[in-house]
């Protein structure tokens, strides 16, 4: 499946395979401008890291799976004194990123800012069938006299830019799916 906005683009296929959730994407950058994929999201917990299979995930009121890879919305009812915004990877103008994401089937959900610890005991534990996958990749796109860095954090190289003065980075996202197929997710 395809989705484009402007010069970008997102193409995705999801399969099952030796009980795992397999997402590919590839990201087109067309433009003239460089863009920055929201994709390296990051856990705090039990320790800090980057993966590149984690992703924000959770079963939508339509019973989808949904997959993200952007600044993770805020549950209602909750106000946290910081927002958590996942580390960027850059894709120059005119040039291509691809990846692919494996989830451990049944897949667990994680929502951001709400506790996702799993049950102590596993009996506790329903899995219920998410009726299709949707994914969602959030990203910048480079301003005119935007500068950036390259540094470690969690012991991956990120790249953060700085807005100009007199302008700001547009974000946005792109979204593919939904995916026809059937996925045991542990419910919350």
């Amino acid at each position: 499946m395809h989705a484009q906005n402007g010069d970008i683009q997102l193409s995705a296929e999801v399969s099952l395979a030796s009980g795992r959730l397999v997402l590919s994407y590839r990201v087109d950058n067309t433009g003239g401008s460089d863009v920055y994929l929201v994709n390296k999201v990051y856990k705090a917990l039990p320790k800090a890291k980057i993966d590149k299979y984690f992703a924000y995930v959770f079963l939508t009121e339509d019973s989808q799976l949904a997959i993200e890879k952007d600044i993770p919305p805020v549950p209602t009812g909750l106000s946290p004194t910081s927002l958590v915004v996942p580390y960027m990877t850059v894709v120059r103008a005119g040039k291509s990123f691809a990846e692919t994401v494996e989830l451990a089937v049944p897949v667990r959900q994680y929502i951001e800012y709400l506790d996702n610890t799993p049950p102590v005991d596993p009996n506790d534990e329903r899995v219920v069938n998410a009726s299709g996958v949707v994914f969602s990749l959030g990203y910048f796109v480079r301003p005119p006299g935007a500068t950036e860095r390259f540094e470690r954090a969690l012991g991956e190289e990120v790249v953060l830019f700085q807005n100009p003065p007199d302008a700001r980075a547009r974000h946005d996202r792109l979204a593919v799916g939904p995916f026809p197929i059937e996925v045991p997710v542990y419910a919350r």
